[in-house]
């Protein structure tokens, strides 16, 4: 049942009303007088060249004078006095051309007295990150300012007002548009969506549809997108023909029939199993817990601290949760893998990397720690020590060397190679005679019956053998690769077994389930490659060596 339902299998669907924790919508309509400026563009709105969408929803691109639209667009005024009700409540603005949050921005900012931000296209992605990071602030900005480049990617559930300064026409954008705010992590329980627009205009006839045909404000659904692509052309032509109310109307009835009935066909299309399988089944609330548990305590940030200290990397602490990584002059490396020459700004609070999204979150499998631990652990130095063990089956004075080699593969982000392959140490020990004698006394042996000697006899004795360090290093480095070697053919076995198992049950499922593709074969057989290619890379270094005399006296 579960490989041909695939319930333990990669495809997972949720649907929104299963999943709790998303604040609800309230909308605010703003209906506005068309300005004569406008109307007069709209009244020859078919004469215009190479006519698209943003020409319906955005009048003030199609004024010859564009750099003075905000003077006459009565949306401005209403921005203005909706922001001064409050100084406190923080707002995102989304219109859909960057030239329009330009000229908004630049007369707010020429006019009122209000901290504004800007998220445009033309900015680099620092200073988008900047505009960002003020908004993100409790004393910066109070209007974040954004064109269609804000409706992707960027999360701010730190505010719950957004401003739609116009409608964009694909469904999918406007919920992408909204998503910004409507998310979990949604500190409000309500989030609040202003949308001013003018009567008897384009903007009307697009509102009413997605208000009436789609609900698109309350109750998003896939099929969404789908009905938009249905009635395309349809929609098209009712917006540039916005006088003819009566057109209007058929397309909203229209498009509410088929959208109900794509509903229909959607939740017959439910797998069960598979909404039961990804539901987590209250084992997400385990997993939350252990992890707030965890985070308590903060040993991440005392360990890279202590890490990035040895290996060059300096940390410096802008504010109370927010650092700078940068590399030091003393660095064991030319440059490091995540951190520019410039530094980087990174936190180890989750709630501040939520609230700040120019913010590298540091965690244990972040790659700016695990290219660190890497970094450390394969620096070209390692721990020596001298002690004294009594064993009877050697002569008094005898000595041996301890030598701790590590195996650590590299781990990308894709690699799942600590499962055939982990970190592992290899253990040689050496006689004097130039002897492998690793069998015949144990590491638990040395460690039961040996103790540490002083500094000042320590010195004498490294001093005394140190003549047969150099030989002993390369006799015990020519057998820790062959034994490592030894793991790495056994391992890559293993995975090659696993592998046949997996590729055989997924030709098999690809005859009786429709859902499973060539794609996902040709996935898992170039991770085994991957794999292998890193199992086969990986080299060891000597981490310890433990200097050992025999004092039977």
């Amino acid at each position: 049942m579960i490989d041909r339902h695939g319930t333990s299998r990669l495809i997972f669907r949720n649907t929104r009303s299963l999943i709790k924790g998303f604040p609800t919508r309230k909308t605010y309509f703003k209906k506005l007088k068309l300005p004569k400026t406008y109307k007069d563009v709209y009244d020859n709105i078919k004469n215009i060249p190479s006519f698209k969408y943003e020409s319906i929803i955005s009048p003030e691109l199609l004024i010859s004078s564009q750099n003075g639209w905000c003077k006459v667009d009565p949306r401005i005024t209403w921005i203005e006095e909706l922001l001064s009700q409050d100084k406190r409540r923080k707002f995102l603005l989304i219109c859909s051309n960057a030239l329009t949050a330009q000229n908004i921005g630049l007369h707010l900012k020429r006019e009122t007295s209000l901290k504004i931000s800007l998220f445009v296209e033309s900015l680099s992605i620092i200073e988008r990150d900047r505009a960002a990071a003020y908004f993100a602030e409790p004393n910066g900005s109070q209007l974040l300012i954004c064109s269609e480049i804000g409706s992707e990617g960027r999360n701010f559930q730190f505010t719950n007002n957004l401003i739609l300064f116009d409608l964009p026409v694909n469904p999918d954008l406007l919920e992408q548009r909204i998503g910004r705010l409507d998310r979990i992590g949604q500190k409000s329980n309500q989030l609040n969506i202003f949308i001013p627009y003018f009567t008897c205009s384009p903007q009307e006839r697009l509102l009413n549809w997605y208000v009436k045909a789609l609900n698109a404000f309350n109750d998003y659904v896939s099929s969404s997108f789908k009905v938009f692509k249905h009635f395309e052309k349809d929609l098209f032509f009712s917006l540039v023909n916005y006088k003819e109310v009566e057109l209007s109307n058929i397309l909203i009835k229209k498009t509410k029939v088929y959208r109900e009935r794509l509903i229909k066909e959607i939740e017959k299309s439910r797998d069960y199993l598979i909404e039961i399988n990804s539901s987590g089944q209250g084992y997400g609330i385990e997993l939350k817990e252990s992890i707030i548990e965890e985070e308590k305590h903060n040993l991440i940030k005392y360990y890279a601290e202590q890490v990035f200290d040895k290996i060059g990397i300096l940390l410096e602490e802008i504010d109370e949760t927010i650092y700078k990584v940068s590399l030091s002059e003393s660095r064991l490396f030319e440059s490091f893998p995540g951190i520019p020459d410039k530094g980087k700004f990174v936190t180890f609070n989750r709630k501040t990397a939520i609230e700040n999204e120019y913010l590298t979150f540091l965690t244990w499998s972040s790659n700016i720690i695990q290219n660190a631990i890497f970094t450390y652990l394969s620096a070209n130095s390692y721990n020596i020590s001298v002690l004294s063990t009594k064993n009877s089956n050697y002569k008094h004075g005898n000595f041996f060397i301890e030598f701790l080699f590590i195996s650590n593969p590299q781990v990308s982000k894709k690699s799942n190679i600590n499962s055939y392959f982990p970190t592992m140490p290899i253990r040689v020990l050496i006689n004097e005679d130039m002897h492998d004698i690793s069998n015949n006394l144990s590491a638990k042996d040395i460690s039961e019956n040996s103790k540490l000697l002083d500094k000042k006899l320590s010195l004498k004795i490294f001093q005394f053998i140190s003549k047969h360090l150099s030989k002993m290093e390369d006799f015990a480095q020519k057998t820790a690769d062959k034994i490592h070697q030894k793991e790495k053919n056994i391992s890559i076995n293993r995975m090659h077994n696993i592998h046949e198992i997996k590729r055989n049950r997924l030709l098999y499922l690809m005859s009786i389930n429709p859902n499973i593709s060539e794609g996902e074969l040709l996935s898992l057989d170039k991770e085994f490659q991957e794999n292998k290619k890193l199992i086969l890379q990986t080299d060891i270094y000597l981490d310890t060596m433990h200097i050992i005399v025999n004092d039977i006296n």
